[in-house]
């Protein structure tokens, strides 16, 4: 077992489910309520994060007391995800994964992030937000300062909550677009940001025959 199987290892019942079939259960969304039924950190998650310059980053007071839970979630195809527990409980397709609840540039709560550090996997509950750390979009009018950009979390974390990390392309290629100047973690990144910023499905054109040439 990894130090990362270790970290975030979460007991798993005997239930099984199918999951070829995900229904989102009808509900008030609510994620700053829903993330915070996760589980604290505990002294080995601690350690992991020690263990790359993070101690005592997975919590943050900016805004009264976000803090990184841990949960199992059911990752699906468009960067999303459904907690376990309201699919079924834990099967096949489960993750252990850390979550962070996702502030708008207002600095409310609109998302949850989860976070599966070992495959890469990043992705939102509710598909509300571009990039974590959204309320980073908000600067000053006249301000110079570049939007500083994290390739994952750990460079977010590292940075105390600040700067973003892209979770949907899609979405997050409009905000950055008009973010104005922004700052990578080093040149390959910055490469990976341009394609990325100048991936757009173009729509097709069609031109339609004269009026004259038609009749």
């Amino acid at each position: 077992m990894t130090d990362w199987d270790a970290a975030l290892s979460l007991p798993i019942g005997p239930r099984r489910v199918n999951r070829s079939i995900s229904l989102r259960p009808a509900r008030p969304a609510d994620p700053e309520r829903e993330q915070a039924k996760g589980l604290p950190l505990r002294p080995v998650d601690v350690e992991w994060f020690a263990a790359r310059g993070l101690l005592g980053r997975p919590a943050c007071t900016r805004y009264g007391l976000d803090l990184l839970m841990r949960d199992l979630v059911v990752f699906d195809r468009r960067q999303r995800f459904e907690f376990a527990r309201d699919v079924g409980g834990p099967g096949p397709g489960a993750m252990s994964v850390y979550t962070v609840p996702a502030r708008d540039a207002a600095g409310d709560v609109v998302d949850v992030v989860a976070w599966h550090p070992r495959s890469g996997r990043i992705a939102s509950w509710l598909g509300r937000i571009g990039v974590l750390g959204e309320d980073s979009l908000w600067r000053p009018l006249g301000c110079d300062e570049p939007l500083l950009v994290h390739r994952d979390p750990v460079g977010w974390l590292r940075a105390d909550w600040r700067g973003v990390v892209v979770v949907h392309e899609t979405r997050a290629r409009r905000q950055l677009l008009d973010a104005g100047a922004l700052l990578a973690e080093d040149v390959d990144h910055g490469e990976e940001l341009d394609a990325m910023l100048r991936r757009v499905r173009l729509p097709r054109i069609l031109v339609g025959q004269p009026a004259e040439a038609a009749a």
